[in-house]
């Protein structure tokens, strides 16, 4: 099996660099980069001479050896990207989020189901093995009655160009949310700003109802200078603190805090592997497009909120 990353910036060259560790173990055969910025290409031919670079993803189209492509390029190639590789009938992994908005994304959703194609997106904490273990507590009813949940997603960096902080961070939260408790939000209001640009927001804040009386609230921000990915989480049991960085857990009941062991893992390994296994396999994958495309829904949702000033409901 051969897979071809797009797009090996930053992001990319993570993800690169796992597919070709699993190539050199024998579990697939070396990938093809491409991406047209020559610095990122010369990084792999000087380092990985295994590796075929292109800086034409035309040309990988019509390549039978090709079965799936990784795209980790800026969100706003993700739909054509996406489009075009699905019609060429080739599995896809693409980077959160899905697309820049809702039509779109559901038009890959449906394009992928005519052609037999898998299509995921890389909402990576789906493989973190600390949001897994909350998971199962729910699951199996051991976590407790849900009250509200905080989520803080926060770095410091320059904003990345043609970007907001919405749509960049937010997808996490959401999807952590819908994945652990099967949940979207009903309402949603959000208030964010932008402080060194002037038309995209680097903070935001958002308040988001589930029903039950459960909310959640979720801060954003590439201004706040500590790395911070943490998920605290309120039932009738007490609360949860879920470091998603360390992939620690953290019980407080009532009295005092107690450690629950997570072995953490390699949260890119294992979602390019589950990747590889549904192609091979067929089967849905854990995020899937359909959620990929709802999490779209809720991002666009998020920014109408903010541009009115109100609160907006959200109707699956």
């Amino acid at each position: 099996m051969k897979i071809a990353i797009i797009g090996v910036g930053y992001w990319g060259r993570k993800v690169a660099r796992e597919y070709i560790d699993l190539a050199r173990e024998g579990r697939i055969k070396p990938p093809i980069v491409c991406d047209i910025v020559d610095e990122n290409l010369a990084y792999f031919r000087d380092k990985y001479p295994e590796v075929e670079i292109t800086k034409d993803y035309k040309t990988l189209l019509t390549r039978d050896d090709v079965i799936g492509v990784h795209i980790c390029t800026p969100n706003n190639t993700h739909y054509t990207l996406c489009k075009d590789f699905i019609e060429a009938g080739k599995h896809i992994l693409v980077e959160k989020p899905m697309t820049e908005n809702y039509k779109e994304a559901l038009e890959l959703v449906e394009l992928s189901k005519k052609m037999g194609v898998n299509l995921s997106v890389g909402h990576i904490f789906r493989f973190n093995n600390a949001i897994n273990f909350i998971k199962r507590m729910h699951e199996d009813g051991v976590l407790g009655e849900l009250k509200y949940l905080r989520l803080q997603w926060t770095s410091f960096l320059q904003p990345p160009k043609e970007r907001d902080v919405i749509f960049d961070l937010a997808p996490h939260p959401l999807d952590i949310i819908n994945y652990v408790f099967n949940r979207w939000p009903s309402k949603v209001y959000c208030k964010a700003k932008s402080y060194i640009r002037e038309d995209k927001e680097e903070v935001a804040y958002i308040i988001a109802e589930f029903g039950d009386h459960v909310t959640a609230h979720i801060e954003v921000s590439w201004l706040y200078p500590k790395k911070i990915r943490e998920v605290c989480i309120m039932t009738d049991c007490g609360f949860y603190v879920i470091d998603a960085l360390a992939q620690t857990i953290n019980y407080y009941d009532g009295m005092d805090w107690h450690p629950i062991d997570v072995i953490p893992n390699n949260t890119i390994k294992s979602e390019i592997e589950h990747f590889i296994e549904t192609i091979e396999n067929g089967n849905t994958s854990v995020n899937h497009g359909e959620n990929g495309a709802e999490n779209v829904r809720v991002l666009e949702i998020l920014h109408q909120s903010n541009r009115e000033g109100r609160e907006m409901d959200v109707n699956f």
